[in-house]
Order: structure tokens, then sequence, then C-alpha cells
């Protein structure tokens, strides 16, 4: 009896372990899907003007600031609206200078003439040192802080983008604590250096590209020396280009956005920081732009009901031991008068094969998406399960089937014409090739890939 109460605590055990592997894997998931809710954005500002003998000003020289953003709305769906810090979208280093061009006159502080999101790696000119306007998104400035402060500004996109979605906003103050666990998104400037001489890539911006840093929170405060603003200190790294990307709690949902870093004066640790979301929770309010509010722990604690599963599962299996021991370890007889009950049948196919295919770009990028049975893929609604919108590059009306038997994957293409690839290899029509977890598959063209991942993880 010790023996098998020892096996059903090591059973309680492995089963809490195995649950709690299950909530880490869930916060994977969780802040990979918010990639797709983070948005680099390039604002052109002026950076040089001549103010002439009657005082009036001319633009001589602009320039760019970068900076992250990111989607506000109903939180997976496309968005218009995107948060962001102030000094993204203004500059307060525009030099006056005389006629003569010799002498400085002072530094003002101006708004960005134009304001783009940028959606793909290709949205940036290395040559020329321009956007190029079709792979971004213009946007106007619905509001920035005056003076700065609190940092942060809303933008308003000419369209909603493609492959773009809102995030959740978690804009109760005590609903997050000290050593929560938190992440940073964004497009640090210190991750261009690595894309430097490769064309367009030397300003990333795809939901590829997005950078994940991960720490927790070590403080909040408000501080005078930033116009008494309501800010979290927390240690996940971040740099130049992170600034207006959102700081999320491990469920995905927004607490913060990152603007500032601090280093001290010896060099030691630099220590990042991020202004309260609360601040635009309350101007969405003010201009009447409907936001998601997550609610802090979720309508579904995973972890308790596993928890309490295992507990139930524990006890059932305690109690048949119990019984059999209380029979003399024999099987319980059944009574004379009720009949035995029927065999079972064969088992059921199961609906679900465990496996998912995930955007990895384009349209459903950072989505995932259960694989059972045969998943017909293109634009026409009524010929598909799996339905691409009717202006997506490269895909077909009816472009390929994806299909489970057996636990084994395969795709199809359909005759599509632009084609169906696997890692980067285009198939021949018709035919079918096996995908495993890791393989990757392209509609029409890379910007439409998927890739293969177990359920809950990759």
């Amino acid at each position: 009896m010790k023996k098998r109460i020892l096996s059903l605590a090591l059973a309680l055990m492995l089963a809490l372990s195995v649950f709690g592997t299950s909530v880490l894997a869930d916060a994977s998931d969780n802040i990979n899907a918010s990639r797709s809710g983070v948005v680099r954005i390039a604002a052109q500002v002026p950076s040089v003007l001549v103010q002439s003998s009657d005082g009036s000003l001319g633009v001589l020289e602009i320039g760019w600031n970068f900076g992250s953003g990111f989607g506000v709305g109903t939180a997976g769906e496309p968005t218009e609206y995107f948060a962001t810090n102030t000094h993204v979208v203004t500059t307060s280093e525009a030099l006056v200078v005389d006629e003569s061009m010799t002498t400085i006159l002072g530094v003002m502080e101006l708004p960005a003439t134009n304001v783009y999101l940028m959606l793909t790696d290709l949205a940036w000119d290395p040559f020329d040192q321009e956007i190029d306007a079709s792979q971004c998104v213009p946007c106007e400035v619905l509001y920035s802080s005056e003076g700065g402060y609190p940092d942060y500004a809303i933008l308003k996109a000419a369209s909603a983008p493609e492959g773009r979605v809102a995030l959740p906003l978690l804009p109760e103050e005590d609903a997050v604590s000290e050593s929560d666990e938190v992440y940073a998104l964004g497009y640090p400037g210190t991750s261009d250096i690595t894309e430097v001489d490769t064309y367009g890539l030397e300003r990333p911006a795809s939901v590829e590209n997005v950078t994940v840093t991960r720490g927790v929170i070590s403080r909040f405060t408000t501080s005078p020396n930033l116009g008494n603003t309501r800010i979290i200190q927390h240690d996940a790294t971040i740099n130049g280009g992170n600034s207006g990307g959102p700081l999320l709690n491990a469920d995905g949902a927004v607490v913060g956005i990152n603007t500032y870093t601090v280093t001290p004066d010896d060099g030691g640790n630099t220590s990042s920081y991020a202004v309260r979301i609360s601040y635009v929770t309350a101007k969405l309010d003010e201009l009447g732009i409907a936001w998601e509010r997550y609610e802090a722990g979720g309508d579904f604690p995973w972890l308790w009901v596993g928890i309490g599963a295992a507990a139930i599962v524990i006890i059932v299996v305690l109690v048949l031991v119990l019984r059999r021991k209380k029979s003399g370890g024999q099987p319980a007889k059944q009574p004379e008068s009720q009949p035995a009950p029927p065999a079972p049948g064969p088992a059921p196919t199961p609906g679900d094969s465990g496996l998912r295919f995930q955007g990895r770009s384009g349209v459903f990028a950072g989505r995932r998406f259960a694989i059972a049975g045969t998943i017909r893929m293109g634009r026409d609604a009524a010929a598909n399960d799996f339905i691409f919108p009717d202006s997506t590059k490269g895909v077909s009306r009816r472009h390929c089937e994806l299909s489970v038997s057996n636990g084994i994957v395969q795709l199809r293409d359909v005759g599509s014409s632009y084609g169906t690839y696997v890692n980067g290899k285009r198939i021949a029509a018709n035919q079918s090739v096996v995908l495993r977890p890791g393989d990757t598959f392209s509609v029409g063209s890379p910007d439409e890939t998927f890739v293969i991942v177990h359920r809950g993880g990759v």
C-alpha cells in the first residue's frame, strides 16, 4: 500500500511539473503571437532650418527618426490605431542657422512632417536613405504630448495594415507588481547593425524581425525629472529604436511603453523604463477610440484547472486502489440483476492531429491554426476552408490543400498560378509532400509562409 501511495504522490508531482511546463510554453506562445501587434515607425523630421532676415524659417535639411509602436483596438484584429512615444514623431534637435549658414541661432522642437508604419524589410532604401512608400502606410498623429511628458503619442494609419493587429491593454496600476516577468518587443537599432550592407534590411521592419527581450519589474515610481510621469523600471534590455514599443506581461497584455534607459556615470548596469499604459488608455477614451481591456488572470487560469484535474485523477485512482484492496485484490463483481456493460466499439479517429501550422510572414503572421482533416487554402471563400484576403498577392482562388491522416501531414498544390513551396522549393502541381514539425511552406511567395509546429510548442 505504501508503494502505491508513493507512486501516486510521484504521479501528482509529475502532473504538476507538466502543467507548469505547459504554462511556460503558453507564455512563449503569447509573446510570439504578440509580435504581429508591433510595428516599426519612421518619422521624417526637419533637422536644419534657415532663418531669413525677415524672421521666416525655411527647412534646409531633413532627417529620419525610427522607433517602435503597437496596435490598439480589438485584440487580435487588424487596426488603424497605434501607440508610440512622442519623441519618435517629433524632434527636439532641429538646428536654426542664419542665412549665411555659419551661425547657429538656436534649437527648435518640431513635429514630424511625415510619419509611416514600415511593414516589410524592404521599406527602407539604404542607397537613397529614403522610405519606399509602397512598403509603408502613412499615418496621422492624433495626439502627442506637449513638452514631451508623459512621453506617448497616438497615431491613425491611412488604412489598417495587413498582418498587424491590436494588442490587449492592462491599465490597472495594481494588476502588476515587482518581480513580475515582462517582455520588451520592438526594433532596436542594435539589431540594425547586424544587417548593414544587406539591401533593405538595414532597417528591418517585418514581424519576423521584431526582437524580444525578457526581464522582471524592478520597481514603480513617479519621476520628477521626467515631468512626474508614472513609470515602470525593469531589466529587459532595450536600446534606441525600442522607443514606443510595448512592455508585455507573460499573457501578452501591454502594461507599459518602453521609453527610457539610464546608465550610471560610472558605466554600471543600464536600467530600462516604460511609461504606464494607463496614460494611453485614458487618451483613447478621450478620443473616442475603442480598445480592449485585458482582465488580470484571464478567463481561463489553466494552471489551477490543470492542478485540480490532476488532483482529481489521483484521488480517483487512490479510491480504486483502496476498493481493490478491500475486496481482496479481486475485481469487483457486477450485481446479477444488472446487465454487463456493452463492449466498446472501435475508437473514433481524433479530429485534432496535435500539430499546428503557424504564420511566419504575411496576413497570418504570428497566428497558429490546428491541422485536422483536409484544409483547402485560397482566396475563394466558397471553395476553401482557410481563406486569404482577396487582395493577397500570389495566392490563387484555389491554391493548395493541407491534410492529415494517421498523424501524417501532407501538402498538395491544386494547380495554383504562383506555386506552393516547401522549405523554399516549389512542388509540382497535384504533388503531395509530407510535412514534419519544423518544415515551412509558402503559399505563392515567401511573403505568405507558415511553419509546422507541435501544439503548444515548436
